[in-house]
């Protein structure tokens, strides 16, 4: 797909911005991308990105000290780095899957991570349950439906062109 990673930092920063702003869903936008970047990239490259997208956050949100969303998107990265061999870098499904357990450890990071912004962080239960299962599910499906899915439809298009048949009773 032309100019794949451009297409994906458009999506990603768009989910961000509506996801910070109105939907008040915790979706991590630039998961897909940064997965993208994992599949595709060496790890300079992604670093650098992982830092890039983690600072538009920081901009976005103002409840967490400046810095730590840039923090947590560069550690992430270097955790996951190391993981990558287990994916297939020619399945798109890959990028949903990676997605889901880039948003997993991204999580497990913001709360490791939250004793330095010297806020409280109450434990409970539904929290956990929100922030480790449903998030990264919630991360994948985004990812599945927001950009495997249009590069699925662009190859099955691009291969087969558009032919609509109607069924004529």
């Amino acid at each position: 797909m032309p100019h794949a990673s451009l297409l994906f930092f458009c999506v990603a920063t768009g989910v961000s911005l509506l996801s910070t702003t109105s939907f008040g869903l915790p979706l991590l936008g630039f998961a897909p991308y940064l997965s993208f970047v994992f599949l595709k990239h060496p790890l300079k490259h992604l670093l650098w990105k992982s830092f890039l997208c983690g600072l538009m956050m920081d901009f976005l949100q103002s409840s967490l000290p400046f810095g730590y969303c840039s923090l947590s998107y560069v550690l992430t990265s270097l955790i996951l780095y190391r993981q990558k061999w287990l994916f297939f870098h020619d399945k798109l499904i890959s990028l949903a899957i990676f997605s889901s357990f880039f948003s997993l450890i991204h999580s497990v990071s913001q709360i490791l991570l939250f004793d330095l912004t010297k806020k409280t962080l109450a434990f409970s239960w539904k929290h956990l349950l929100s922030e480790l299962v449903m998030m990264p599910l919630c991360d994948g499906l985004y990812a599945f439906i927001g950009f495997t899915m249009p590069s699925l439809i662009y190859t099955y298009i691009k291969k087969h062109g558009f032919r609509w048949r109607f069924i004529k009773n």
